[in-house]
């Protein structure tokens, strides 16, 4: 998939594909309705964005994606890891 992609990218350090990818991503599935999924593809480019120092583009996304994981998936391996994620940029 694009995201799993986008991640090898990040992994690369060829970050700037990588943000591509991930945005990509979370607009097809926004398009297809799919909460979790957007919110996984949020939690995942602000991970990117935050490691290439940009926490401030990285925030709105980190929270949109923590507040809808934490609610809709408490006790998830990806709500633990939006509120890392989270604790790391802010």
């Amino acid at each position: 998939s694009l995201m799993h992609e986008a991640g090898v990218l990040q992994g690369m350090a060829r970050y700037d594909e990588s943000i591509s990818l991930m945005r990509r991503s979370l607009e097809i599935f926004d398009r297809q309705q799919s909460p979790r999924d957007v919110a996984n593809a949020q939690m995942n480019l602000a991970d990117v964005l935050r490691e290439t120092g940009r926490a401030a583009d990285a925030l709105p996304y980190a929270t949109s994606a923590s507040t809808y994981l934490v609610e809709q998936a408490a006790g998830s391996p990806e709500a633990a890891y939006s509120l890392s994620v989270l604790g790391e940029i802010q």
